[in-house]
């Protein structure tokens, strides 16, 4: 019986960290989905006029700085989600596409400061090999 309750003392002392864990992991993936949602967003945003494009962009770079200020880790994995589908569209596009001058500029950006899951997984790599020794 001391066992028994031992074990339940145990799992109820755990629990809140396990949900935690749970709760951090969920607001990591939900920036990268948005990143994607929003990137897959603007590459269908075609037939806009210049004026409208540039609003646009003008109101995304805002909430990119709030977000940056207000969540860096989260900002950082919303460039990654965002970096992913732009890199996929540039693979899959190629030169066949005609997109803005705007859009290519802003494109670049996250092409340029965002990270894929491959380069993410080999950097966590390299650092734990150099912490071993």
């Amino acid at each position: 019986m001391k066992r028994f309750s031992l074990h339940i003392m145990f799992l109820v002392f755990l629990l809140p960290f396990y949900g935690l864990a749970q709760q951090t992991a969920m607001k990591r993936d939900f920036f990268f989905q948005l990143g994607v949602k929003d990137a897959t967003h603007e590459i269908a945003l075609v037939h806009l006029n210049a004026e409208d494009e540039k609003d646009f962009w003008a109101d995304q770079k805002a909430f990119e700085a709030e977000l940056e200020l207000t969540n860096p880790n989260g900002y950082q994995r919303y460039l990654n989600g965002k970096h992913r589908i732009y890199r996929e569209h540039q693979i899959v596009c190629g030169e066949r596409c005609t997109h803005s001058e705007t859009f290519e500029r802003s494109i670049a950006y996250y092409l340029i400061h965002g990270e894929s899951e491959a380069r993410l997984v080999l950097s966590n790599k390299t650092t734990e090999n150099q912490n071993q020794p």
